[in-house]
């Protein structure tokens, strides 16, 4: 074998151990894991993310409840049917559809049905008109941070997205048991 080749080889069993070596390291690195307990649920957080495990379902946040007591408490109406339907207005100045599709997948996770609506007609998809005659949950702007209750209808008004996340996260966490 000539110099040229055997150094070829050496550069390439070098490349091969360093690609090697890197991919290795991520799967053996120790990972910052947070463990925190708020009302006696055990939370874990990893990668700015919370996770909890009530009963047989694990649930992700990105807000720890502790962060969220602020927040005042949602009055939430008893969800006697089966059906909730969840509320917004098109074309708003938040975008509410992450935190309807998160909220109806915590629902449909506990046997409640959600259904997605409009408040108002104009440039509504093809989906339900709501009013308070039927369970609903209401996400809109706002200028702060409030929940109201009307006759069937909670209502979650924010400034922005990050604070409709919020919102949402703590009307969840009252849904789920975790606060008050």
């Amino acid at each position: 074998m000539n110099k040229n080749k055997a150094m070829a080889w050496f550069i390439i069993i070098i490349m091969i151990l360093s690609v090697a070596g890197f991919v290795g390291s991520s799967f053996f690195a120790p990972q910052d894991i947070t463990k925190k307990e708020y009302n006696g649920y055990p939370f874990l957080e990893q990668s700015g993310q919370w996770q909890v495990k009530i009963n047989t379902q694990n649930y992700v946040f990105q807000n720890y409840p502790l962060e969220l007591e602020n927040l005042s408490s949602p009055d939430i109406p008893p969800f006697s049917s089966s059906r909730v339907y969840l509320g917004f207005i098109p074309n708003d100045t938040v975008i509410a559809g992450p935190q309807v599709q998160f909220l109806a997948s915590i629902m449909s996770q506990n046997g409640i049905y959600p259904q997605q609506a409009c408040v108002i007609e104009q440039g509504c998809p093809d989906i339900p008109l709501v009013n308070c005659a039927n369970p609903t949950i209401i996400m809109r702007s706002g200028v702060k941070n409030t929940f109201s209750t009307e006759n069937n209808c909670t209502t979650l008004q924010a400034p922005d997205n990050v604070e409709l996340q919020k919102m949402t996260e703590r009307l969840i966490y009252k849904f789920l048991g975790v606060m008050n």
